[in-house]
């Protein structure tokens, strides 16, 4: 159990990749925590709430399914709404448990979770209710409330609850919510060394944590090990020679990145999907080249290793299809070239990719961790959606990276859409991880957009930084 706050460092420069600045040091050292199988706190009452759970209930089953018992149906529903926020999940009562649970309580009790007992419950009914929920195959986890009302026994229900603690393997927590009308429940608990909580949103906040605890402890193997769906990788047929001398006559240039044209020469080494390009410095030998591609459309951007941010430098002009929006884009682009002074910039054209999801995939070098590999959305609001994950090199992770963002679950088809072609995803973040393996000499990948389709993944934007 680590008290780790995880705030950055104020002063720490942002990278100049959008993979750098989207894998600050805490959300790396965050990753690195959870992997291990440590329990991170961010702040001291979390570190001795989970203390405190902890030691009294090592041995208990801290499971995400969680079933609330309460006298107040208000209370009630604030901690489903707290459940619901953290990574615990509410169980569903089965229809068996609810008609147990109906023999029990009264008429007006709410038998679904939370489970209402109403606010006349003594210390039988809260224990009727604990002998029928503890015995629930489907809840991991039981949060028992309790508000003093004119009959509630505070006293006798802290022993019910101590006397199914002993008998379950679930984490039974308590929450007494009351001040002094509670004190000598809490204070009992206390000596026979079981949970218990003030405020339910304690008593929740840890549960949480100790249930992804849980849920690393069930994996049983560590991060880098475990298997995705994408078949595995064929690469034996790579010339590395051939990507060495590329990356060798960059570094001999003392370029910071490898030039475009060797990219997409490396990027087609490795069998991933690049888009028809050049690069030019003639326009007639661009038009040449494009007029092969009209009437599809067709990308104008700057090629520089000292342009990363190209749209910034309005250095990409989009939807060209005939001559004259050619040579106009073309004109735009070499006054850019002239006011950015970047004297070793060409201009790419490029076959336009339409139809597809915009993503993110890079890899950045940590001092401490080595690499980290981000996965997330992408396109130019990259930054401001903020929709991205990372997992510390190696592993096989991919599958679970995509299903933690937002386009991921996009990708799996949403509203009617036909999934996107995830396999090959999952087989280009392999790739990736393989090039840097074989190339240390790379210490960043920044990959934004590439196009995600029904049937490809194209790397649209991709830059070596050496």
């Amino acid at each position: 159990i680590i008290l780790e706050p995880g705030a950055s460092v104020a002063a720490q420069k942002a990278s100049s990749s959008h993979t750098g600045s989207l894998a600050p040091n805490s959300k790396i050292v965050r990753e690195a925590y959870k992997v291990s199988g440590a329990i991170q706190v961010f702040n001291m009452r979390d570190m001795f709430g989970v203390l405190e759970v902890f030691t009294s209930s090592k041995n208990k089953n801290f499971g995400q399914n969680t079933t609330i018992i309460t006298n107040a149906g208000g209370v009630g529903v604030l901690s489903s709404d707290l459940v619901e926020e953290s990574p615990l999940s509410l169980t569903q009562i089965s229809p068996v448990t609810r008609q147990s649970l109906r023999k029990v309580l009264p008429a007006e009790s709410g038998l679904n979770n939370p489970i209402d007992i109403i606010g006349d419950a003594r210390a039988d009914r809260y224990g009727s209710s604990l002998d029928i929920i503890s015995q629930d195959d489907t809840t991991d986890q039981i949060l028992v409330i309790l508000t003093p009302q004119r009959t509630t026994e505070v006293l006798e229900t802290a022993k019910i609850i101590a006397k199914f603690s002993a008998q379950t393997d679930k984490n039974i927590v308590a929450s007494f919510v009351g001040g002094a009308k509670v004190r000598p429940g809490l204070e009992f608990l206390s000596r026979h060394r079981l949970p218990a909580f003030e405020f339910p949103s304690d008593a929740v906040r840890v549960m949480g944590l100790l249930s992804q605890y849980e849920s690393w402890k069930q994996l049983q193997i560590p991060s880098g090990t475990l298997q995705s769906t994408a078949n595995p990788l064929s690469l034996s047929a790579i010339d590395h020679a051939d990507v060495l001398s590329k990356i060798m006559n960059a570094t001999a240039k003392k370029l910071t990145s490898v030039p475009t044209a060797d990219v997409r020469s490396i990027l087609t080494t490795y069998g991933l999907d690049v888009p028809a390009a050049q690069n030019f410095t003639d326009l007639k030998r661009a038009l040449c080249f494009s007029s092969k591609i009209f009437p599809r459309k067709v990308v104008l951007k700057i090629s520089s290793p000292d342009a990363l941010h190209k749209t910034e430098l309005k250095g990409v002009f989009l939807n060209i299809a005939d001559k004259d929006h050619f040579v106009a884009a073309w004109e735009n682009l070499t006054h850019s070239i002239k006011v950015a002074k970047l004297p070793m910039a060409s201009i790419e054209v490029q076959e336009q990719v339409t139809g597809g999801t915009e993503v993110i995939l890079g890899v950045n070098s940590d001092p401490n961790f080595g690499r980290i590999m981000v996965f997330g959305s992408g396109g130019i609001y990259t930054e401001i959606f903020k929709d991205t994950t990372l997992r510390i090199l190696p592993t096989t992770d991919f599958e679970r990276m995509v299903h933690e963002t937002k386009v991921g679950q996009i990708l799996g088809g949403v509203r009617g859409e036909t999934p996107k072609a995830i396999d090959t995803l999952l087989q280009t973040m392999q790739t990736m991880q393989r090039m840097v393996s074989d190339f240390p000499q790379i210490v960043s990948i920044d990959a934004n957009p590439i196009f995600v389709t029904e049937d490809r993944v194209i790397c649209v934007d991709f830059k070596l930084y050496l």
